[in-house]
């Protein structure tokens, strides 16, 4: 074993896999910070402890604000970061809404109730539940279904191969085939049912194609993940992003 020079205080020596640390093939040290949050903080039930050199912070969760100890919900519809006509406040987060069945897309609101590929359809119905028909894993179908029991679909797209959608509490969910990585679990397995997509973010308008699915997020960003068409390496394609992967660093793009 590679030895390494005594810690810093505030640190101590780990052994890691020699794959991790030396191609040589001999193990190696490294030193890594003490866990003082796992021994016992004061940290409040919405904050998170954070292991610093000697000590530890506590820092409130997203979507609350305080000192650590005690963390209060940020009503965020007050403080005016939803300007959609319907601004919902929950605990840690909140939603924007639309009217009529509109979909916000942090822009304005836009009609995404109704989608359709070369051999299936699917549409988000007045009572928010959604349906499709047509030809599908299931063999074809000439009358629509309901996907599943719940009535809070917000937006759908369809894909030849794959299908995602909203809710309206943000969250976005796919199903279909997913040899390309285009569901975003975080593999390549396919799911007959909706899965949510991979970290858990509040999406607002949806594109999907056979390859890739794209998506941007309530605060404007856009990701993507499938077919890495942004790769360097030619021809593109070649390789695969199975979770969402930010495009750029902007986030003004509607």
């Amino acid at each position: 074993m590679l030895e390494l020079a005594p810690c810093d205080e505030g640190f101590h020596a780990e052994s890691g896999p020699a794959s991790a640390y030396d191609p040589g093939g001999a193990s190696h040290e490294r030193c890594v910070i003490d866990d003082l949050c796992a021994r016992g903080n004061t940290c409040g039930a919405n904050a998170e402890c954070v292991n610093i050199p000697l000590a530890y912070q506590c820092r409130c969760k997203e979507g609350f604000e305080g000192d650590g100890a005690t963390c209060v919900d940020i009503d965020e519809c007050a403080r005016g970061l939803c300007t959609a006509p319907v601004c919902i406040n929950t605990v840690g987060s909140y939603f924007c809404e639309c009217s009529g069945g509109l979909v916000w897309n942090g822009v304005a609101c836009v009609d995404r109730r109704l989608s359709a590929s070369l051999y299936d359809s699917c549409a988000v119905r007045d009572d928010s539940t959604l349906w499709c028909w047509g030809e599908s894993s299931g063999g074809p179908s000439a009358r629509a279904a309901p996907i599943d029991a719940r009535m809070d679909w917000a937006s759908v797209r369809r894909a030849v191969n794959h299908t995602c959608a909203t809710r309206r509490d943000g969250s976005l969910w796919c199903w279909g085939a997913n040899d390309q990585g285009v569901l975003g679990h975080g593999d390549f397995a396919a799911s007959p049912l909706p899965l949510e997509v991979f970290g858990g973010a509040k999406w607002s308008v949806i594109d999907t194609s056979e390859i890739a699915t794209c998506a941007t997020r309530w605060d404007g960003t856009l990701w993507c993940w499938g077919q890495d068409l942004l790769s360097s390496t030619y021809p593109p394609g070649r390789s695969y992003t199975v979770i969402p992967a930010q495009v750029g660093r902007r986030a003004d793009i509607p």
